[in-house]
């Protein structure tokens, strides 16, 4: 692809073109088409039936993309005129009607800063933003597309269609925005949903699930409703903020700076949006995080590590459970790997003090409901959740932001770990990843005899190193993997001579 700016630059374009065309694809066939400046990606649902009849549902904004997916949509746009949506509406059946379309589809289109608008294409399925159509209009539109599918007519009138309020949608994805958007698989810890009036989480997530590597890493779509767009984007935040996913990363807090993003908020929207604005974003992300401080991660882990559930109950319990009595306790933590230490007492029957670099904070009126953790301090109130995983490192979310907090008194250096599945390995030969991370250390080759307990392995996970030990007597085969690689629960690690081991 070139991108050609001025006419005398053409000639040259077209032909360094067609050379790579025909190297690489052996057809040296050139396609132009005009090059949008920074366009806006908006697309219209249609429904047509078997009978010739044709309707759209209005229009969605879906310019907010990053590596070229949308990530965030929302209907109606907030760019259309209404006379350019009663053109690009007609535009968009008439498409549906030339090809006699009979289903639901979408008719996409590019559209500059003069509103002109270009077809870009057809999908000619149901999409994953449809939901905010679904919320303006009242319409079902899985419903009528298997209406259509078995030979109904179409039961709606362009005339009796309107746009009712404003509807958001954010896609909710297991990825690392600060690295790239790369997806973030590995096992759930926690999962939490927001619930309210207007709002729709689309997700098929329940337990603790393991996000493969094999797949797109969507974990759901939150879309909301309201009577306005300023109201649809206060209520989204207040969503996001309570919209909980531990164990893996998520770009949760990233779409709760993008839509508080003073760009995304006067509507400069293009599909650029992403690329112009993601190191602000980020820093955005970064500095929320600071802004809430260390304290408050610090705070909910002593009392949901520490104390004992129930609502302030017997701050006796406390000290015994930590297996002797003080009126003073030390513990050591290291969070998002800075480590730190914390005191903390009981000063009277209602309060704990609790002393973090070189500040005291009261806290009172502490209580855990499940995975909510809640505390006060002063008037202010606060609520974090929080879960730990199988290797012992516990997750804290304050509203958006999550932290990281590992108890050194309970885990300190490389922590050994042994495979599960003996019987199976016996059989198979193979020793597979226990859990997801990266190969640090290869300490076995070829040929090697082991014996039960033997460091074959250093997997790095969780910002820890974990030493995989030999499950069993045995002779190795073949070492499956190499240092530096990403591996998931489901890689092959190391193969043992079946015929020699000795389970």
């Amino acid at each position: 692809m070139r991108i050609v700016h001025s006419a005398d630059l053409l000639v040259a374009a077209l032909e360094s073109t067609s050379r790579e065309a025909l190297s690489y694809f052996g057809d040296g066939t050139v396609y132009v088409e005009k090059f949008i400046e920074e366009p806006r990606h908006i697309e219209f649902q249609i429904l047509g039936d078997k009978y010739g009849n044709v309707v759209h549902l209005f229009e969605r904004e879906c310019s907010i993309q990053r590596r070229y997916q949308k990530i965030v949509e929302e209907a109606p746009s907030p760019t259309l005129t209404p006379e350019i949506r009663i053109r690009m509406g007609e535009a968009a059946v008439n498409i549906g009607k030339a090809i006699g379309y009979n289903s639901a589809g979408t008719i996409e289109f590019l559209v500059d800063s003069a509103l002109n608008y270009y077809f870009l294409e057809m999908n000619t399925r149901i999409q994953v933003e449809h939901p905010v159509t679904e919320m303006i209009t009242g319409v079902d539109v899985v419903e009528e597309q298997i209406r259509i599918a078995s030979g109904e007519k179409l039961r709606l009138k362009q005339e009796e269609l309107s746009i009712n309020g404003h509807a958001i949608e954010c896609r909710i994805y297991a990825e690392d925005p600060a690295n790239g958007f790369s997806p973030s698989p590995g096992r759930m810890t926690f999962y939490h949903e927001p619930s309210g009036l207007n709002i729709r989480v689309d997700s098929g997530i329940s337990g603790n699930p393991v996000i493969p590597t094999h797949f797109d890493p969507m974990i759901s779509k939150l879309i909301l409703h309201a009577e306005t767009r300023q109201q649809a984007i206060q209520q989204m935040g207040l969503a996001l903020d309570n919209y909980i996913v531990q164990g893996v990363k998520t770009n949760i807090s990233y779409l709760y700076e993008l839509i508080r993003h003073e760009a995304f908020l006067r509507n400069s929207l293009s599909t650029k949006f992403c690329d112009l604005h993601g190191v602000e974003l980020l820093e955005r992300c970064e500095n929320h995080k600071i802004s809430i401080g260390l304290h408050l991660p610090v705070i909910a882990c002593i009392i949901g590590t520490y104390l004992p559930v129930g609502n302030n109950s017997s701050l006796q319990d406390p000290w015994k459970a930590i297996g002797y009595w003080r009126i003073d306790h030390k513990v050591f933590f290291s969070t998002d790997d800075r480590p730190v230490d914390v005191l903390f007492r009981n000063s009277n029957s209602a309060q704990l003090e609790i002393e973090f670099e070189r500040n005291i904070w009261k806290v009172s009126n502490w209580r855990k409901e499940g995975s909510k953790v809640k505390f006060d301090i002063g008037n202010d109130n606060h609520t974090s959740w929080q879960s730990q995983d199988e290797f012992g490192l516990i997750y804290i979310n304050i509203g958006v932001c999550q932290f990281t907090i590992r108890r050194s008194d309970l885990l300190t250096g490389n922590q050994d770990f042994e495979p599960e599945g003996i019987a199976d390995l016996a059989q198979s030969g193979d020793m597979k990843a226990p859990m997801p991370g990266r190969i640090v250390s290869i300490k076995v080759q070829s040929g090697d005899e082991v014996k039960k307990g033997d460091l074959m392995l250093i997997l790095e996970s969780m910002k820890m190193e974990n030493n995989i030990l030999s499950p069993m007597d045995g002779i190795i085969e073949k070492v499956l993997v190499m240092q530096g690689e990403m591996v998931d629960p489901s890689t092959r690690l190391i193969h043992f001579r079946i015929e020699e081991a000795i389970p």
